[in-house]
Formats: C-alpha cells, sequence, structure tokens
C-alpha cells in the first residue's frame, strides 16, 4: 500500500502532528492530520485533506500497535475516498521474533469499491552475527466490487521465504502508520 495514485500516500502537505511523550509506561502514539492545497471554491476542495493516528503499547518482548488513516479525494477511475486501517503485533522469544498483522483497505472510485483484507504471519531469525532470515505468509481477501476484484476474481495467496521484506505496513510515510513493532 506505501505507492500509487493516492499522492498522500507518498507525502501530505500542510500536517500538523501531535507524538505522545516516551514515558507514559509503554504505550506510545500519534496522531496526524493534513490539508490539500485546492482553491475553497473548487468541487474537489477537500482533496488531499486526511486525518490518521497510531497507537500502541510495548512492554518486554511483546507490542502490538493499531492504525487508521484516511484521504479524501473526489472519485475518479484512479483515485477516491482512501481508507488505511491495521493491526500489528510483535514478540520476541529470544531465538526469532514473531509477528502478525492485519490491514483493511478501501478505495472508493466512480466505478465501484475497492475493499482488501490482508493479513500476514511471520518470523524474522537471527543467522549468524550480522543477519536475519526474514519468513512470512501473506492472504489477500479481495472484497472488492465485482468489476473491480483480482483479475482471477479469487483472493490472492501469497508465501515469502527468506525475503527482505519487513513485517510494516506503511499508510504513507507522512502518515501515521502500524506495523508488527520492532521496538528494541
Amino acid at each position: 500500500m506505501g505507492t500509487g495514485p493516492l499522492p498522500t500516500t507518498i507525502t501530505g502537505s500542510n500536517t500538523v502532528s501531535y507524538w505522545l511523550p516516551p514515558n507514559l509506561g509503554g504505550f506510545y502514539g500519534m496522531a496526524m492530520v493534513g490539508t490539500g492545497e485546492n482553491d475553497s471554491t473548487l468541487a474537489n476542495r477537500h482533496d488531499g485533506n486526511f486525518a490518521g493516528a497510531r497507537f500502541g503499547f510495548a512492554s518486554g518482548a511483546f507490542d502490538v500497535a493499531a492504525a487508521v488513516t484516511r484521504s479524501k479525494f473526489n472519485a475518479t477511475a484512479t483515485v477516491g475516498n482512501y481508507t488505511h486501517a491495521n493491526i500489528g503485533g510483535s514478540w520476541d522469544a529470544g531465538f526469532a521474533k514473531f509477528f502478525a498483522l492485519y490491514n483493511k483497505v478501501t478505495v472508493k472510485l466512480a466505478a465501484g469499491t475497492v475493499r482488501k483484507n490482508t493479513a500476514e504471519i511471520g518470523a524474522h531469525i537471527p543467522a549468524f552475527e550480522v543477519g536475519r532470515i526474514r519468513i512470512s505468509y501473506a492472504y489477500l481477501d479481495d472484497r472488492s466490487d465485482e468489476s473491480l476484484r483480482n483479475a482471477n476474481g479469487m483472493p490472492r495467496t501469497a508465501t515469502t521465504r527468506g525475503s527482505s521484506a519487513s513485517a510494516t505496513s506503511t499508510t504513507s510515510p507522512s502518515a501515521p502508520r502500524s506495523t508488527a513493532p520492532t521496538h528494541g
């Protein structure tokens, strides 16, 4: 999700964010809002406006976070109101760090609504002194309107072994993100 035709998946203009202080007994979070730069008299005056938040809790080997963000756009064939919500968690067992992540993405286009739900589980296993082996299994459940579904109309399933992909799901580099947390 961090790339694509939606401008706020790359960057956001006119943003304000608030980060919770670091001494809250393991609780952490942030919230962000931003506005587009459109003329207030135009029909698309709200395009680019977004808001989001991420909150989590980390204690010892455990970490869990949840986030949601929404960007507004007048619906066209390729862009529309965009919502991304996710929750992720990790547990560092010492010999490996295990994680799980669930994402829900909705984009309201002129032709209908795209709805993609993904789930991922995996582990990072230390390898030698300088590396790690990353393994994960991800599942995509495409609940989009029929005309906007995957090419074969079926959910996609993917398995990754030894990949360099991390367990992070980014709603936007400039907006709140949730992750299979990796503190420590």
